[in-house]
């Protein structure tokens, strides 16, 4: 008959309970290591998609704001009660013998979205035509006119997105010149 010896004896019983514990420690150590790095994944993640989400938002409002300028024959002093200056901005779209069209950019009611207003004129009366805000969070927006007024430069800061640096916001300028209307004599008509 065969004999254990104590280290084999030791061997043939299983783990001692130091040996699980130091088992269950480092398994331990190694699901909070991958834990955590799943967190910051998703939260790089996360941040990734508001930032492409933001930078289409912005392009979008560039889209927009070259159509709409691009689109015009004339900035005008104001419509109704829409009047330029450095955070509206009043463009005459409708060219000699056209319908009166109207375009007014700006944040209305202290709104935190830039804003376009499309106005027609109708007889003596104003009418909205078309409304639309656009989803990027603004903080100001100003608009510059050159001194031919025919150039027109959209300066729009963005509200911040780090709730840690809530000054933080971005500034991007947007340049478009007026379309060039033939029959068109003098400014602001």
């Amino acid at each position: 008959m065969m004999r254990c010896n104590h280290d084999v004896r030791r061997a043939c019983r299983g783990f001692m309970l130091i040996e699980i514990l130091v088992y269950l420690a480092v398994l331990s150590m190694a699901l909070v290591l991958v834990s955590r790095l799943f967190v910051t994944t998703s939260r790089l993640s996360l941040y990734s998609t508001q930032i492409v989400e933001r930078m289409d938002a912005v392009r979008e409002v560039q889209r927009d704001f070259l159509e709409t300028t691009r689109a015009a024959v004339a900035i005008v002093p104001g419509i109704g009660e829409h009047r330029t200056d450095e955070h509206t901005l009043v463009l005459r779209l409708h060219g000699v013998g056209e319908t009166p069209r109207y375009a007014v950019l700006g944040m209305f009611d202290g709104a935190d979205r830039l804003a376009l207003l499309e106005v027609v004129r109708e007889k003596d009366a104003l009418r909205a035509a078309k409304y639309k805000t656009w989803r990027l969070p603004v903080a100001e927006a100003r608009f510059e006119v050159d001194v031919l007024a025919r150039g027109v430069t959209l300066a729009l800061t963005t509200q911040s997105h780090n709730p840690q640096r809530p000054e933080a916001g971005r500034t991007h300028r947007f340049a478009a010149t007026l379309r060039v209307d033939p029959e068109e004599t003098s400014y602001g008509k």
